[in-house]
């Protein structure tokens, strides 16, 4: 008993329709501010990056520092952390580091031309 084969697609059907298959998005990708040399930000001060990435206790301690504005960067969308919500910040990422191996922040400070120091912290996920 012999099949019929002219009911199946062939090799080059099959590759044909793949092809004719949508593809998934390019992937988004968003500016990271951790890791500029400088930016300007929306009141027009220009922010010069001292140093290298902080991470783990330097980063714990960086956030501890008096003084300092902290911004926090996720997927792009930069928010301030108020003063009054900093130790919630510093607890949610030690929370959220300690739940996942794959939650990441890391941060870097900036110094403004007249002598304000920022720190942006970055999450990955």
């Amino acid at each position: 008993m012999s099949r019929d084969r002219s009911s199946q697609p062939t090799f080059r059907d099959i590759v044909r329709e793949v092809g004719q298959q949508p593809t998934r998005p390019p992937m988004t990708t968003y500016r990271n501010l951790a890791t500029e040399r400088e930016f300007v930000d929306a009141d027009g001060t220009t922010w010069r990056r001292r140093g290298g990435i902080i991470e783990g206790r330097g980063l714990l301690h960086a956030l501890r520092t008096a003084d300092v504005t902290v911004l926090h960067d996720y997927l792009g969308d930069v928010t301030a952390v108020a003063p009054e919500h900093l130790d919630a910040f510093i607890q949610a990422i030690t929370r959220k580091t300690t739940e996942s191996p794959h939650r990441q922040f890391y941060a870097a400070e900036f110094k403004s031309p007249d002598r304000r120091h920022l720190l942006v912290v970055h999450e990955d996920c």
